[in-house]
C-alpha cells in the first residue's frame, strides 16, 4: 500500500508565506484548486513509477 499526506499552511501565520506574499507584492493568499493541466499551482501532486525485471 502506498498513501501520501500533503499538509500546508497557506495562512499569513507563516512567514514563508507572508515572504513570498512581499515578493509577489501581494497582500493576501489566493485559493488554489487543481490546474488545468498547463499550470504547476497545485498544492500537493505526486508521480510514482515502477520498474520491475521480465520474467
Amino acid at each position: 500500500m502506498l498513501q501520501i499526506r500533503c499538509t500546508y499552511d497557506n495562512s499569513t501565520e507563516n512567514p514563508y508565506v507572508v515572504k513570498a506574499l512581499k515578493e509577489a507584492n501581494m497582500v493576501s493568499t489566493i485559493d488554489v484548486a487543481y490546474g488545468e493541466g498547463n499550470t504547476f499551482d497545485e498544492m500537493c501532486v505526486a508521480g510514482l513509477s515502477l520498474v520491475y525485471p521480465m520474467p
